[in-house]
Protein backbone atom coordinates (compact mmCIF):
# COMPACT_ATOMS: atom_id res chain seq x y z
CA UNK A 1 0.00 0.00 0.00
CA UNK A 2 1.26 3.46 -0.89
CA UNK A 3 1.56 5.68 2.17
CA UNK A 4 2.47 9.31 2.54
CA UNK A 5 5.17 10.47 4.99
CA UNK A 6 3.70 9.69 8.41
CA UNK A 7 5.45 12.57 10.20
CA UNK A 8 3.26 14.99 8.26
CA UNK A 9 0.06 13.95 10.04
CA UNK A 10 -1.52 14.27 13.46
CA UNK A 11 -4.28 12.33 15.23
CA UNK A 12 -6.52 14.44 17.49
CA UNK A 13 -9.45 13.41 19.66
CA UNK A 14 -11.90 16.14 20.69
CA UNK A 15 -15.18 16.33 22.57
CA UNK A 16 -18.41 17.08 20.75
CA UNK A 17 -20.82 16.85 23.66
CA UNK A 18 -19.01 19.00 26.22
CA UNK A 19 -18.40 22.71 26.56
CA UNK A 20 -15.01 23.97 25.49
CA UNK A 21 -13.49 27.43 25.71
CA UNK A 22 -10.33 26.48 23.80
CA UNK A 23 -10.37 28.36 20.53
CA UNK A 24 -8.37 25.80 18.55
CA UNK A 25 -10.70 22.99 19.66
CA UNK A 26 -13.82 24.99 18.78
CA UNK A 27 -12.31 25.81 15.40
CA UNK A 28 -11.51 22.15 14.73
CA UNK A 29 -15.02 21.16 15.78
CA UNK A 30 -16.48 23.64 13.28
CA UNK A 31 -14.26 22.38 10.48
CA UNK A 32 -15.14 18.76 11.35
CA UNK A 33 -18.83 19.63 11.17
CA UNK A 34 -18.40 21.36 7.80
CA UNK A 35 -16.61 18.34 6.33
CA UNK A 36 -19.21 15.96 7.81
CA UNK A 37 -22.07 17.97 6.33
CA UNK A 38 -20.41 18.26 2.91
CA UNK A 39 -19.60 14.56 2.57
CA UNK A 40 -22.76 13.11 4.05
CA UNK A 41 -25.12 15.50 2.29
CA UNK A 42 -23.75 14.13 -0.99
CA UNK A 43 -24.15 10.54 0.26
CA UNK A 44 -27.75 11.08 1.38
CA UNK A 45 -28.61 13.00 -1.78
CA UNK A 46 -27.76 10.00 -3.94
CA UNK A 47 -30.75 8.14 -2.49
CA UNK A 48 -33.00 11.22 -2.22
CA UNK A 49 -32.52 11.45 1.55
CA UNK A 50 -30.68 14.80 1.75
CA UNK A 51 -33.38 16.31 3.94
CA UNK A 52 -32.79 13.50 6.48
CA UNK A 53 -29.29 14.77 7.30
CA UNK A 54 -29.84 16.26 10.76
CA UNK A 55 -27.08 18.31 12.45
CA UNK A 56 -28.13 16.62 15.71
CA UNK A 57 -26.59 13.43 14.37
CA UNK A 58 -23.20 15.13 14.53
CA UNK A 59 -23.54 16.85 17.88
CA UNK A 60 -25.13 13.90 19.71
CA UNK A 61 -21.80 12.09 19.36
CA UNK A 62 -19.45 12.02 22.36
CA UNK A 63 -16.13 12.46 20.56
CA UNK A 64 -14.64 13.04 17.13
CA UNK A 65 -11.31 11.49 16.10
CA UNK A 66 -9.60 13.52 13.38
CA UNK A 67 -6.51 13.10 11.21
CA UNK A 68 -4.91 16.40 10.17
CA UNK A 69 -2.21 17.04 7.58
CA UNK A 70 0.83 19.29 8.06
CA UNK A 71 -1.30 22.35 7.20
CA UNK A 72 -3.89 21.30 9.81
CA UNK A 73 -6.42 20.46 7.11
CA UNK A 74 -8.78 17.58 7.82
CA UNK A 75 -7.85 14.37 6.05
CA UNK A 76 -10.59 12.30 7.67
CA UNK A 77 -12.55 11.72 10.84
CA UNK A 78 -14.69 9.25 12.75
CA UNK A 79 -17.45 9.91 15.30
CA UNK A 80 -17.89 7.84 18.48
CA UNK A 81 -20.64 7.48 21.07
CA UNK A 82 -20.54 5.38 24.25
CA UNK A 83 -23.45 3.11 25.15
CA UNK A 84 -24.27 0.64 27.92
CA UNK A 85 -26.71 -2.09 26.89
CA UNK A 86 -27.65 -2.70 30.53
CA UNK A 87 -29.46 0.66 30.40
CA UNK A 88 -32.89 0.63 28.75
CA UNK A 89 -32.44 4.24 27.63
CA UNK A 90 -29.33 3.24 25.69
CA UNK A 91 -30.96 0.19 24.10
CA UNK A 92 -33.82 2.37 22.89
CA UNK A 93 -31.51 5.02 21.43
CA UNK A 94 -32.13 5.83 17.76
CA UNK A 95 -28.73 4.37 16.88
CA UNK A 96 -30.09 0.87 17.54
CA UNK A 97 -33.21 1.36 15.39
CA UNK A 98 -33.50 -1.53 12.96
CA UNK A 99 -31.24 -3.78 15.00
CA UNK A 100 -32.97 -6.96 16.10
CA UNK A 101 -33.26 -7.87 19.76
CA UNK A 102 -31.57 -11.17 18.98
CA UNK A 103 -28.51 -9.32 17.67
CA UNK A 104 -28.28 -7.26 20.86
CA UNK A 105 -28.63 -10.45 22.87
CA UNK A 106 -25.76 -12.03 20.92
CA UNK A 107 -23.62 -9.02 21.79
CA UNK A 108 -24.53 -9.35 25.46
CA UNK A 109 -23.81 -13.09 25.42
CA UNK A 110 -20.35 -12.30 23.98
CA UNK A 111 -19.68 -9.96 26.91
CA UNK A 112 -20.13 -6.85 24.78
CA UNK A 113 -22.26 -4.68 27.08
CA UNK A 114 -20.41 -1.37 27.19
CA UNK A 115 -20.11 -0.35 23.57
CA UNK A 116 -18.41 2.41 21.61
CA UNK A 117 -20.19 3.08 18.34
CA UNK A 118 -18.23 3.96 15.22
CA UNK A 119 -20.29 6.29 13.05
CA UNK A 120 -19.99 8.46 9.95
CA UNK A 121 -16.59 7.27 8.75
CA UNK A 122 -15.52 10.30 6.73
CA UNK A 123 -12.60 10.85 4.36
CA UNK A 124 -12.02 14.23 2.77
CA UNK A 125 -12.75 13.82 -0.99
CA UNK A 126 -9.29 15.23 -1.76
CA UNK A 127 -7.67 12.45 0.26
CA UNK A 128 -9.66 9.44 -0.93
CA UNK A 129 -7.69 6.33 -1.74
CA UNK A 130 -8.23 6.76 -5.47
CA UNK A 131 -6.30 10.05 -5.30
CA UNK A 132 -3.85 9.59 -2.41
CA UNK A 133 -3.18 5.87 -2.67
CA UNK A 134 -3.68 5.60 1.11
CA UNK A 135 -6.47 3.60 2.79
CA UNK A 136 -7.51 6.32 5.24
CA UNK A 137 -10.73 4.48 6.10
CA UNK A 138 -8.74 1.45 7.30
CA UNK A 139 -6.46 3.73 9.31
CA UNK A 140 -9.38 5.51 11.01
CA UNK A 141 -11.09 2.24 11.93
CA UNK A 142 -7.86 0.76 13.29
CA UNK A 143 -7.27 3.86 15.40
CA UNK A 144 -10.88 3.70 16.58
CA UNK A 145 -10.29 0.20 17.91
CA UNK A 146 -7.44 1.58 20.00
CA UNK A 147 -9.68 4.32 21.37
CA UNK A 148 -12.12 1.63 22.49
CA UNK A 149 -9.40 -0.45 24.13
CA UNK A 150 -7.91 2.52 25.96
CA UNK A 151 -11.33 3.75 27.12
CA UNK A 152 -12.00 0.48 28.97
CA UNK A 153 -15.20 -0.34 27.02
CA UNK A 154 -16.01 -3.91 26.02
CA UNK A 155 -16.30 -3.57 22.27
CA UNK A 156 -16.64 -1.30 19.28
CA UNK A 157 -19.80 -1.59 17.19
CA UNK A 158 -20.65 -0.25 13.75
CA UNK A 159 -23.11 -0.52 10.88
CA UNK A 160 -20.87 -0.44 7.78
CA UNK A 161 -22.29 -0.22 4.29
CA UNK A 162 -22.09 -3.55 2.49
CA UNK A 163 -22.84 -2.21 -1.00
CA UNK A 164 -19.41 -0.53 -1.25
CA UNK A 165 -17.46 -3.00 0.89
CA UNK A 166 -16.91 -0.98 4.07
CA UNK A 167 -17.70 -4.19 5.96
CA UNK A 168 -14.53 -5.70 4.44
CA UNK A 169 -12.48 -3.30 6.58
CA UNK A 170 -14.10 -4.90 9.61
CA UNK A 171 -13.23 -8.37 8.33
CA UNK A 172 -9.56 -7.37 8.13
CA UNK A 173 -9.47 -5.97 11.65
CA UNK A 174 -11.23 -8.65 13.70
CA UNK A 175 -14.90 -7.62 13.57
CA UNK A 176 -17.70 -10.20 13.64
CA UNK A 177 -21.11 -9.83 11.99
CA UNK A 178 -24.04 -9.88 14.42
CA UNK A 179 -26.81 -8.99 11.95
CA UNK A 180 -26.47 -9.57 8.23
CA UNK A 181 -28.72 -6.84 6.91
CA UNK A 182 -29.87 -3.45 8.17
CA UNK A 183 -31.25 -0.67 6.00
CA UNK A 184 -30.13 2.84 6.90
CA UNK A 185 -31.30 5.75 4.77
CA UNK A 186 -31.94 3.30 1.90
CA UNK A 187 -28.40 1.90 2.07
CA UNK A 188 -27.69 -1.77 2.85
CA UNK A 189 -25.57 -2.20 5.98
CA UNK A 190 -24.71 -4.89 8.51
CA UNK A 191 -24.16 -4.85 12.28
CA UNK A 192 -20.55 -5.64 13.15
CA UNK A 193 -18.68 -5.56 16.44
CA UNK A 194 -15.18 -6.24 17.72
CA UNK A 195 -14.37 -6.88 21.37
CA UNK A 196 -11.14 -5.59 22.85
CA UNK A 197 -9.77 -9.15 22.84
CA UNK A 198 -10.59 -9.68 19.13
CA UNK A 199 -8.81 -6.62 17.76
CA UNK A 200 -6.42 -7.45 14.93
CA UNK A 201 -3.54 -5.32 13.70
CA UNK A 202 -3.81 -4.20 10.11
CA UNK A 203 -2.42 -6.89 7.77
CA UNK A 204 -0.38 -4.35 5.79
CA UNK A 205 2.91 -3.64 7.58
CA UNK A 206 3.31 -0.06 6.33
CA UNK A 207 -0.24 0.85 7.37
CA UNK A 208 0.27 -0.84 10.74
CA UNK A 209 3.42 1.20 11.38
CA UNK A 210 1.62 4.40 10.39
CA UNK A 211 -1.24 3.64 12.78
CA UNK A 212 1.27 2.96 15.56
CA UNK A 213 2.95 6.33 15.01
CA UNK A 214 -0.31 8.30 14.87
CA UNK A 215 -1.51 6.62 18.04
CA UNK A 216 1.74 7.20 19.88
CA UNK A 217 1.70 10.93 19.05
CA UNK A 218 -2.04 11.42 19.53
CA UNK A 219 -3.44 14.51 21.20
CA UNK A 220 -6.50 13.64 23.25
CA UNK A 221 -8.09 16.61 25.03
CA UNK A 222 -11.00 14.42 26.17
CA UNK A 223 -8.69 12.20 28.32
CA UNK A 224 -10.72 9.16 27.10
CA UNK A 225 -7.65 7.28 25.89
CA UNK A 226 -5.28 7.93 28.78
CA UNK A 227 -6.61 6.78 32.15
CA UNK A 228 -7.27 3.13 31.43
CA UNK A 229 -4.01 2.71 29.56
CA UNK A 230 -1.92 3.64 32.57
CA UNK A 231 -4.10 1.61 34.91
CA UNK A 232 -3.06 -1.44 32.87
CA UNK A 233 0.63 -0.66 33.38
CA UNK A 234 0.05 -0.21 37.12
CA UNK A 235 -1.65 -3.58 37.23
CA UNK A 236 1.58 -5.13 35.99
CA UNK A 237 3.46 -3.44 38.83
CA UNK A 238 0.95 -4.16 41.61
CA UNK A 239 -1.32 -7.01 40.52
CA UNK A 240 -2.80 -7.59 43.99
CA UNK A 241 -3.70 -4.01 44.92
CA UNK A 242 -6.98 -3.01 43.26
CA UNK A 243 -7.37 0.07 45.45
CA UNK A 244 -3.98 1.38 44.39
CA UNK A 245 -4.88 1.07 40.71
CA UNK A 246 -7.95 3.25 41.18
CA UNK A 247 -6.03 5.94 43.08
CA UNK A 248 -3.20 6.01 40.58
CA UNK A 249 -5.61 6.13 37.63
CA UNK A 250 -7.21 9.20 39.19
CA UNK A 251 -3.80 10.83 39.58
CA UNK A 252 -3.01 9.90 36.00
CA UNK A 253 -6.21 11.61 34.89
CA UNK A 254 -5.18 14.75 36.77
CA UNK A 255 -1.73 14.57 35.19
CA UNK A 256 -3.20 14.29 31.68
CA UNK A 257 -5.55 17.22 32.17
CA UNK A 258 -2.87 19.41 33.77
CA UNK A 259 -0.24 18.77 31.09
CA UNK A 260 -2.45 18.67 27.97
CA UNK A 261 -1.76 22.33 27.00
CA UNK A 262 1.97 21.82 27.62
CA UNK A 263 2.01 18.69 25.47
CA UNK A 264 0.31 20.60 22.67
CA UNK A 265 2.95 23.32 22.92
CA UNK A 266 5.72 20.71 22.73
CA UNK A 267 4.13 19.33 19.56
CA UNK A 268 3.96 22.80 18.01
CA UNK A 269 7.48 23.86 19.07
CA UNK A 270 10.00 24.36 16.23
CA UNK A 271 12.47 21.62 17.21
CA UNK A 272 13.96 21.77 13.74
CA UNK A 273 15.07 25.37 14.32
CA UNK A 274 18.67 25.54 15.52
CA UNK A 275 18.20 28.64 17.70
CA UNK A 276 15.11 27.29 19.44
CA UNK A 277 16.77 23.94 20.11
CA UNK A 278 19.90 25.63 21.48
CA UNK A 279 17.74 27.73 23.82
CA UNK A 280 15.88 24.62 24.98
CA UNK A 281 19.10 22.67 25.58
CA UNK A 282 20.53 25.58 27.57
CA UNK A 283 17.50 26.08 29.81
CA UNK A 284 17.23 22.34 30.36
CA UNK A 285 20.91 22.34 31.35
CA UNK A 286 20.23 24.76 34.20
CA UNK A 287 17.48 22.77 35.89
CA UNK A 288 19.04 19.38 35.12
CA UNK A 289 22.27 20.61 36.77
CA UNK A 290 20.26 20.91 39.97
CA UNK A 291 18.29 17.66 39.65
CA UNK A 292 20.51 15.59 41.95
CA UNK A 293 20.46 18.37 44.58
CA UNK A 294 16.68 18.69 44.53
CA UNK A 295 16.06 14.94 44.49
CA UNK A 296 18.53 14.40 47.32
CA UNK A 297 16.93 17.19 49.34
CA UNK A 298 13.46 15.70 48.92
CA UNK A 299 14.78 12.27 49.87
CA UNK A 300 16.44 13.61 53.03
CA UNK A 301 13.12 15.10 54.21
CA UNK A 302 11.08 11.89 53.94
CA UNK A 303 10.69 10.11 57.31
CA UNK A 304 9.59 7.01 55.40
CA UNK A 305 12.58 4.86 54.42
CA UNK A 306 10.91 3.50 51.27
CA UNK A 307 10.56 6.98 49.80
CA UNK A 308 13.93 8.09 51.19
CA UNK A 309 15.75 5.19 49.52
CA UNK A 310 13.80 5.62 46.27
CA UNK A 311 14.87 9.24 45.99
CA UNK A 312 18.48 8.45 46.88
CA UNK A 313 18.54 5.84 44.10
CA UNK A 314 16.89 8.27 41.69
CA UNK A 315 19.51 10.93 42.44
CA UNK A 316 22.24 8.46 41.47
CA UNK A 317 20.49 7.77 38.17
CA UNK A 318 20.50 11.49 37.31
CA UNK A 319 24.20 12.11 37.88
CA UNK A 320 26.10 13.92 35.09
CA UNK A 321 23.08 14.19 32.80
CA UNK A 322 23.88 17.88 32.33
CA UNK A 323 26.98 16.73 30.42
CA UNK A 324 24.71 15.22 27.79
CA UNK A 325 23.26 18.68 27.23
CA UNK A 326 26.60 20.47 26.87
CA UNK A 327 27.73 17.72 24.50
CA UNK A 328 24.57 18.17 22.40
CA UNK A 329 25.20 21.92 22.28
CA UNK A 330 28.79 21.29 21.16
CA UNK A 331 27.69 19.07 18.27
CA UNK A 332 24.99 21.58 17.39
CA UNK A 333 27.74 24.17 17.04
CA UNK A 334 26.20 26.43 19.69
CA UNK A 335 27.28 27.78 23.07
CA UNK A 336 25.41 27.58 26.35
CA UNK A 337 22.86 30.42 26.43
CA UNK A 338 22.14 32.58 29.49
CA UNK A 339 19.60 31.35 32.03
CA UNK A 340 16.06 32.73 31.80
CA UNK A 341 14.43 34.09 34.95
CA UNK A 342 11.54 31.73 34.21
CA UNK A 343 13.96 28.80 34.26
CA UNK A 344 15.38 29.83 37.63
CA UNK A 345 11.89 30.11 39.08
CA UNK A 346 10.93 26.72 37.66
CA UNK A 347 13.39 24.68 39.70
CA UNK A 348 14.10 27.05 42.60
CA UNK A 349 10.42 27.07 43.58
CA UNK A 350 10.73 23.39 44.52
CA UNK A 351 12.58 24.33 47.70
CA UNK A 352 9.49 26.28 48.79
CA UNK A 353 7.23 23.32 48.09
CA UNK A 354 9.43 20.90 50.04
CA UNK A 355 9.94 23.08 53.13
CA UNK A 356 6.65 24.95 53.33
CA UNK A 357 4.29 22.23 52.09
CA UNK A 358 5.81 18.74 52.17
CA UNK A 359 8.61 16.78 50.47
CA UNK A 360 5.87 14.74 48.77
CA UNK A 361 4.84 17.81 46.79
CA UNK A 362 8.08 17.40 44.81
CA UNK A 363 6.34 14.54 42.99
CA UNK A 364 4.52 17.28 41.02
CA UNK A 365 7.84 18.41 39.54
CA UNK A 366 8.85 14.80 38.86
CA UNK A 367 5.54 13.95 37.15
CA UNK A 368 5.74 17.04 34.96
CA UNK A 369 9.28 16.46 33.67
CA UNK A 370 9.24 12.69 33.38
CA UNK A 371 5.67 12.61 32.10
CA UNK A 372 6.35 14.88 29.14
CA UNK A 373 9.52 12.89 28.44
CA UNK A 374 7.39 9.76 28.15
CA UNK A 375 4.60 11.45 26.19
CA UNK A 376 6.68 13.44 23.72
CA UNK A 377 10.35 12.66 24.30
CA UNK A 378 10.64 10.03 21.59
CA UNK A 379 8.89 12.21 19.01
CA UNK A 380 11.05 15.22 19.94
CA UNK A 381 14.14 13.02 19.64
CA UNK A 382 13.12 11.86 16.17
CA UNK A 383 12.50 15.42 15.01
CA UNK A 384 15.78 16.69 16.47
CA UNK A 385 17.82 13.78 15.14
CA UNK A 386 16.40 14.29 11.65
CA UNK A 387 17.13 18.02 11.73
CA UNK A 388 20.39 18.25 13.70
CA UNK A 389 21.94 14.80 13.65
CA UNK A 390 22.39 11.89 16.05
CA UNK A 391 25.31 13.45 17.95
CA UNK A 392 23.26 16.52 18.89
CA UNK A 393 20.30 14.58 20.29
CA UNK A 394 21.68 12.30 23.01
CA UNK A 395 19.89 13.92 25.96
CA UNK A 396 16.46 13.43 24.36
CA UNK A 397 17.35 9.87 23.37
CA UNK A 398 18.38 8.90 26.91
CA UNK A 399 15.41 10.47 28.63
CA UNK A 400 12.76 9.26 26.22
CA UNK A 401 13.95 5.72 27.00
CA UNK A 402 14.74 5.91 30.73
CA UNK A 403 11.86 8.04 31.98
CA UNK A 404 9.20 5.46 31.10
CA UNK A 405 10.35 3.36 34.05
CA UNK A 406 10.74 6.42 36.28
CA UNK A 407 7.15 7.51 35.64
CA UNK A 408 5.71 4.08 36.45
CA UNK A 409 7.67 4.05 39.70
CA UNK A 410 6.44 7.53 40.59
CA UNK A 411 2.80 6.54 40.19
CA UNK A 412 3.40 3.36 42.17
CA UNK A 413 4.80 5.38 45.08
CA UNK A 414 1.73 7.62 45.23
CA UNK A 415 -0.28 4.79 46.77
CA UNK A 416 0.84 5.49 50.35
CA UNK A 417 0.36 9.25 50.33
CA UNK A 418 -2.40 11.11 52.14
CA UNK A 419 -5.16 13.06 50.35
CA UNK A 420 -3.50 16.30 51.51
CA UNK A 421 -0.16 15.27 50.01
CA UNK A 422 -1.84 14.27 46.75
CA UNK A 423 -3.51 17.68 46.59
CA UNK A 424 -0.11 19.34 47.05
CA UNK A 425 1.31 17.21 44.26
CA UNK A 426 -1.51 18.29 41.95
CA UNK A 427 -0.98 21.98 42.78
CA UNK A 428 2.76 21.74 42.15
CA UNK A 429 2.21 19.74 38.96
CA UNK A 430 -0.09 22.42 37.56
CA UNK A 431 2.35 25.16 38.50
CA UNK A 432 5.27 23.29 36.93
CA UNK A 433 3.35 22.67 33.70
CA UNK A 434 2.51 26.38 33.43
CA UNK A 435 6.10 27.45 34.20
CA UNK A 436 7.62 24.97 31.73
CA UNK A 437 5.21 26.27 29.10
CA UNK A 438 6.54 29.76 29.84
CA UNK A 439 10.10 28.55 29.27
CA UNK A 440 9.09 27.20 25.85
CA UNK A 441 7.41 30.51 25.03
CA UNK A 442 10.62 32.38 25.83
CA UNK A 443 12.71 29.91 23.79
CA UNK A 444 10.44 30.58 20.80
CA UNK A 445 10.38 34.33 21.43
CA UNK A 446 14.17 34.56 21.45
CA UNK A 447 14.38 32.36 18.37
CA UNK A 448 12.04 34.73 16.51
CA UNK A 449 14.05 37.74 17.73
CA UNK A 450 17.24 36.24 16.29
CA UNK A 451 15.51 35.55 12.99
CA UNK A 452 14.26 39.15 12.74
CA UNK A 453 17.74 40.48 13.54
CA UNK A 454 19.26 38.28 10.85
CA UNK A 455 16.72 39.55 8.35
Amino acid sequence: MKLVENKSFQYRIISLGGFSTKQDELELRNRAYSLWREVWYAVFKKVNQAEALNPDEFFRQDIAACILDRNHELVGMHLYTFFDLSARSDREHSYFAGIEDSALQKLANAGCIRLMSMEYLTVNPQWRKSLSGTAWADILVSLGQRVMQASGYDAVVGTPRTDIGVDKIGDRLGFRTYQEQITKYDYFCSLMACSKEEVKSHPDGVTREFVDQLWKDRIDTTQVTHVQTHAHSLQAVQPKSQGVQMKSATMMEIYREATAPLLQKLVESPWEDKEFYANWLSQTYYFVSNSTRLISLAGSLFPDNKLHHRFVDHAKEERNHELLLTNDLKHLGMELQSEFASTSGFYQSQVFWMFFRSPASFFGYVLCLEGIAVDYGQKAFERVQAAHGKKASNFLKVHSEEDVGHLDKAFELLEGLSPEQRQQIEQNLRQCAAMYSGILDECMKRERTILRSAA
